[in-house]
């Protein structure tokens, strides 16, 4: 059975009809990520952008309200017979995983396949890329480094196993990999080293994760509620606080880490994004949702923006209060 957190898996047939019309319309620039890493305008690197999971690319000024219209199919491209991980793009190179136990490369202008890596599992969450690596993390345990250029079958640089399958996609900022893993009811928080696969610390956590998200120093990871850990740290790694209920990827943006509860009462919750705060972290303030999702949120400027179970997207202010409403809905 697929974790509920996980993001849904896409058909054999690789369609980014949008995401292939940014690559191709995109001019070349470089933008700052949350992060500080300089990323190319037209790249997508990692799940929700960055390791923040802000969902918003700074740098991506070509497409608007104007043409966004003409967004039309570029190519389409046959993977496996299997369903796919929300791909990422990086370098001009779009990397997915399969359920067939493959990372596959292709060519983000054409849709060829340039290579593919095998793993021993499934990969039904995002890889990361970050130089000229990239990471994933497979349902045999392992979270694995492949180069970026490389040939069929390309072998990992280094395949380090965890304690159970994986639950999240990876988070890569400064030469560190962040995972999460499950195994039965609970689950863990893994760091590896981005150059070697040596493992710096865990933290055990009392469920299996639904993501993971790094800002300032500060790694943010949640399984029912939102744990705050030190981004270095030794094992066993202590949380640097604990906040209320949040069911959803953290997105961290504004000074805020938004994640919605889920189904759990139906609320989005604003947390402070900081390394010091009281356990239980109090939210700065609570939003009312129609129905709780999986989703996570996108954050950019003054709004953060929730698609909600029921099928409605809606624009909270990031500077709000209980019980927040929405800006706007559609």
């Amino acid at each position: 059975m697929i974790h509920a957190g996980r993001a849904p898996l896409r058909s054999a047939a690789l369609i980014l009809a949008a995401l292939a019309a940014i690559v191709m319309l995109a001019a070349p620039g470089a933008a700052q990520t949350p992060s500080s890493a300089a990323v190319p305008s037209a790249d997508w690197p990692q799940f929700h952008f960055a390791a923040d999971r802000s969902g918003f690319n700074a740098g991506e000024t070509t497409l608007n309200a104007s043409n966004v219209s003409q967004l039309g199919l570029s190519w389409r491209t046959t993977i496996s017979n299997a369903p796919l991980s929300p791909p990422v793009v990086a370098g001009g190179t779009v990397y997915v995983g399969s359920n067939d136990g493959n990372l596959y490369a292709l060519s983000a202008s054409t849709g060829g396949i340039l290579w593919r890596g095998p793993t021993g599992g499934s990969i039904p969450e995002s890889p990361a890329v970050d130089g000229d690596r990239v990471f994933v993390g497979s349902d045999d345990t392992n979270v694995y480094a492949f180069p970026t250029s490389c040939s069929t079958p390309c072998a990992a640089l280094w395949a380090t196993p965890t304690a159970g399958r994986i639950t999240t996609a990876p988070a890569v900022v400064n030469g560190v990999v962040y995972v999460g893993a499950g195994s039965g009811a609970e689950g863990d928080l893994w760091a590896f080293d981005a150059a070697t696969g040596a493992v710096p610390w865990t933290a055990h956590l009392a469920s299996p994760p639904y993501g993971v998200a790094v800002a300032n120093n500060v790694v943010y990871v949640t399984d029912g509620l939102l744990y705050a850990f030190p981004a270095s740290c030794s094992t066993p790694c202590s949380p640097l606080w604990t906040g209320g209920s949040a069911g959803t990827v953290p997105v961290v943006g504004s000074g805020a880490v938004f994640s919605d509860a889920r189904y759990i009462n139906s609320a989005f919750n604003a947390f402070p994004a900081t390394a010091s705060c009281s356990t239980p972290c109090p939210a700065l303030w609570t939003g009312l949702t129609n129905l709780g999702t999986s989703s996570g949120a996108a954050v950019a400027g003054e709004n953060v923006y929730l698609p909600e179970g029921d099928g409605t997207l809606a624009a909270f202010p990031v500077a709000c209060s209980t019980y927040c409403s929405p800006s706007w809905t559609a």
